[in-house]
């Protein structure tokens, strides 16, 4: 079995799609409309992971969660390089959390989209 999406509840797709575009290199696929959910969905590929954003046309906000609730805490893409692209998304005028070596011996940090949604860059320890 194979991850083929993971799916995002954003604010505005005209916002959304052009910075995961930019900064991850997805481009758009297929745009569809659910009038039965009121909404608009749009699948996004990037090199081996698809993202599915949504924008619906009422927005609930709901409560961020601290980590030891159920439900998906953050998407993680990995690169060879964490540390450096950090620095370039800062100098794009991102803001990221700071870099750190986990307990693993992987090296990360996390940044969010447009909405907040939490986005961890990911580089594993070599075993």
């Amino acid at each position: 079995m194979k991850l083929h999406h993971v799916a995002i509840t954003i604010k505005d797709l005209n916002i959304s799609i052009p910075f995961y575009e930019k900064f991850f290199g997805f481009k758009e696929k297929l745009r569809f409309r659910r009038e039965d959910m009121r909404g608009t969905g749009v699948m996004i590929q990037g090199e081996n992971v698809i993202i599915e954003l949504w924008q619906f046309d009422t927005l609930k906000e709901g409560a961020r969660q601290e980590l030891p609730f159920t439900g998906i805490r953050h998407v993680a893409f990995t690169h060879d390089d964490p540390e450096g692209l950090r620095h370039i998304f800062m100098e794009k005028g991102i803001h990221c959390g700071p870099f750190k070596i986990g307990a693993s011996g992987g090296q990360y940090f996390f940044l969010s989209d447009p909405d907040g949604n939490q986005i961890e860059i990911y580089k594993p320890a070599i075993i």
